[in-house]
């Protein structure tokens, strides 16, 4: 994702294969992407790549792992 010209930069704090839970606020995300350009010019690249990340949400109230991850992942 990060080689893509239109992302300036990208994180995620979760795993592959890890479980977690719908955020409920701002801090429980699982990552971001800062785009390039204007929010329009934005759009278009954001709404491709987001169909490169897939996530699995653990089935309420159950445990799920923290946003902060226990090893290092690899890399967008």
């Amino acid at each position: 994702m990060t080689a893509h010209p239109a992302v300036l930069h990208a994180e995620l704090s979760v795993c592959p294969g890890d479980l977690v839970h719908p955020p409920r606020e701002p801090g429980d995300r699982a990552g971001f992407v800062v785009g390039a350009g204007t929010p329009a010019e934005a759009r278009r690249p954001a709404v491709g790549l987001a169909g490169s990340v897939g996530f699995r949400m653990a089935p309420e109230p159950g445990p799920a792992r923290s946003a902060k991850p226990a090893r290092p992942c690899p890399s967008l």
